[in-house]
């Protein structure tokens, strides 16, 4: 596993042309927004883990 440090503002980019940014850090939470090309499927780990189907990208 890669453990990288960043702030807010900062930004990681993975493959082609997927941006995860750094949004907003408190306490004990982080805001990360993901940019990607249309056809690449973003989902949230909880998601995964349930085996729910694939659905749009938004609120995944």
């Amino acid at each position: 596993m890669l453990v990288l440090t960043r702030k807010v503002g900062e930004k990681v980019l993975i493959g082609d042309g997927v941006w995860v940014i750094v949004n907003k850090i408190s306490r004990n939470k982080i805001s990360l927004g993901f940019e990607a090309p249309p056809g690449i499927l973003i989902r949230r780990g909880e998601i995964v883990a349930k085996g729910s189907p694939n659905r749009n990208r938004k609120g995944q």
